[in-house]
C-alpha cells in the first residue's frame, strides 16, 4: 500500500466519507499527519534490520570531524563504524569503539594525532543541523564505512513527474537553487504546498538527491535547498531529470505489516479524533500488531541462544 491507498481506506471504511470529496480535504491532510505519526512510532519501536543503511564518510587530514549522512538517526544496537575492507579503500575492516564525548574532547585537548583511530563519538551539529562524527585529530584523510539507522521516511501523497528534458537548475547559491521548467510540466499540479522533492538525473551529482522546497512554487519554478549542504551548480536543460514525491516511501516499512499494524494505528487515531470510543480497541490491535512485528523481525531466528562461554568465543 502507498500513502494514498492507506488514507483512502481510512476515509472510506472508517470515516465512511467520500475519499476524494472536496469537503474532506482537511480531513485528508489530518490523516496524512496521522500516518506520519504511526510510521514514526513503528520506525522507532525497534532496531529493525530492514532499515539498516550503509554510507561512507571521510575525515580530512588535520581535522577531527565530519557531518553524518543527512538522513542519519543513530548507530543503533547493531550498527557500527569500520575501516572499509581493502577492496574498497584503505583499511582492514576493524570496528571503531563508540565512546562518550568526554573521551574525544580529552584527546582533542592534547597534541595527539592518528591516521588509524580506534574510538569515536557523535556529538554537536554543523550549520545544517546534522550530527557530527568526532574522532581524534587525523594525520591524513581517513575514509570510514558507517552502518546506521536512517531517519523516518518522508511521507506525502506526491507521485512526481516522469523524466523531463527541459528542467534546468538555476540561481544556484550555496545549497539553494531554483529548478525551472521549459513548459513541459506545471510544478503546482503536484508540488504546491509540499515540503520535499527527490531529484534524479542531473549531470552534476550535487543537483541530485533529497531537497526541501523552500519558497513559493509556481508553474515554472520550484525553489529548493539541499539539507546535505552540497553546493548546487547552475545546469542548463539537457539530461533527463526526474522529480519524485514520497507516495511510496511508506513501503520502507514492509508491506506485510501495513494491514496488521499501520491500518489499526490509523483507525485508532481517526476514531479518537471523532470521540469514537472504539479507538481504544483499535489501539489494542495496533499494539498487538507491533508485538507481532517484533516477533517476526527478531534476530537470531533459527538459532539457540545461550549465555557466552566463560572461556570466550570460539574462532570463526
Amino acid at each position: 500500500m502507498n500513502s494514498t491507498q492507506i488514507i483512502n481506506q481510512t476515509l472510506g471504511h472508517d470515516d465512511n466519507v467520500d475519499k476524494s470529496g472536496a469537503d474532506n480535504a482537511d480531513r485528508r491532510i489530518r490523516h496524512l499527519e496521522y500516518l506520519r505519526e504511526v510510521a514514526a512510532e513503528t520506525w522507532w519501536a525497534s532496531d529493525w534490520a530492514f532499515k539498516k543503511k550503509q554510507d561512507f564518510i571521510t575525515v580530512l587530514g588535520g581535522t577531527n570531524s565530519i557531518p553524518m549522512p543527512p538522513d542519519f538517526q543513530s548507530i543503533g544496537n547493531y550498527g557500527g563504524v569500520y575501516f572499509p575492507i581493502p577492496s574498497q579503500t584503505q583499511g582492514d575492516g576493524r570496528r571503531l569503539e563508540l565512546v562518550p564525548e568526554s573521551v574525544i574532547t580529552d584527546l582533542l585537548a592534547t597534541e595527539f594525532t592518528t591516521s588509524t583511530p580506534t574510538v569515536f563519538a557523535i556529538f554537536g551539529q554543523d550549520a545544517f543541523y546534522r550530527p557530527l562524527f568526532q574522532m581524534p585529530k587525523t594525520d591524513s584523510d581517513v575514509q570510514l564505512s558507517v552502518y546506521y539507522q536512517p531517519n523516518v521516511p518522508i511521507l506525502d501523497e506526491v507521485l512526481g513527474f516522469a523524466p523531463q528534458v527541459d528542467l534546468a537548475m538555476t540561481a544556484a547559491s550555496g545549497n539553494t537553487g531554483i529548478i525551472t521548467s521549459g513548459g513541459s510540466i506545471d510544478f503546482t499540479t503536484q508540488f504546491l504546498n509540499q515540503n520535499f522533492v527527490r531529484v534524479l538525473g542531473y549531470a552534476n551529482d550535487e543537483n541530485n538527491g533529497e531537497f526541501e522546497i523552500n519558497g513559493t512554487v509556481t508553474a515554472g519554478a520550484l525553489p529548493v535547498s539541499k539539507p546535505s549542504g552540497d553546493n548546487l551548480v547552475n545546469e542548463a536543460i539537457g539530461p533527463s531529470v526526474t522529480l519524485q514525491g514520497h507516495l511510496n516511501d511508506i513501503k520502507r516499512i514492509p508491506e506485510k505489516y501495513h494491514q496488521a499494524l499501520i491500518m489499526p494505528g490509523m483507525r485508532s487515531k481517526a476514531r479518537e479524533s471523532k470521540g469514537d470510543a472504539r479507538w481504544q480497541r483499535s489501539s489494542q490491535e495496533y499494539d498487538k500488531g507491533k508485538k507481532w512485528m517484533k516477533m517476526e523481525e527478531q534476530r537470531f531466528q533459527g538459532e539457540w541462544r545461550q549465555l557466552p562461554s566463560f572461556f570466550g568465543r570460539g574462532s570463526y
